[in-house]
This record gives structure tokens, C-alpha cells and sequence, in this order.
């Protein structure tokens, strides 16, 4: 899974650290609302979701699919910055 931030840097990481780190951040009261209108930039095609975590910032991120064969996946997560 790669992550990237919003006009920032970004990182890769193996597909089962990823899921261990949803896995306790739902545990811990995570909530993430995904848009349904999926869009698609110069990037690739993705839908919008906001991430609530107790006690820190909401964040708006932004999930990116690919397409291989019949089968969609989850590839990359793009966080954005907060809007004023």
C-alpha cells in the first residue's frame, strides 16, 4: 500500500502492516465515511473518505483503485490537507 500526503512525501507499506494498522485503528474508534461518486484525476480513479480518529484530527483522504482484469484494489491513500 503506497501513502502519500498532499504536497508532501509518501511512504510504501506491505499489504499486512497496512490491514494490522486499520485493524487497531478501528479497535481505538476510528471511523472512516467513504463518498459513493467515484472521480478520477491525472493520478488514477479514487473515492473520497474522511477518517475520524478520537482525539486527533479529521482528515479527508483520498483512496485510489486500479483495475486489473475484472478485479478493483485498493492501491494508494492520499491524504489532503485540511481546509480552512
Amino acid at each position: 500500500m503506497s501513502a502519500f500526503a498532499e504536497n508532501a512525501g509518501g511512504t510504501f507499506t506491505p499489504q499486512s502492516a497496512f490491514v494490522s494498522q486499520l485493524r487497531t485503528g478501528f479497535a481505538n474508534g476510528l471511523r472512516v465515511t467513504v463518498e459513493p461518486q467515484v472521480l478520477t484525476d491525472a493520478i488514477g480513479t479514487y473515492v473520497r473518505a474522511t477518517w475520524v480518529q478520537p482525539g486527533a484530527a479529521t482528515q479527508r483522504r483520498d483512496l485510489y483503485l486500479r483495475s486489473i482484469g475484472d478485479t478493483w484494489s485498493w492501491h494508494l491513500v492520499l491524504t489532503r490537507q485540511p481546509r480552512p
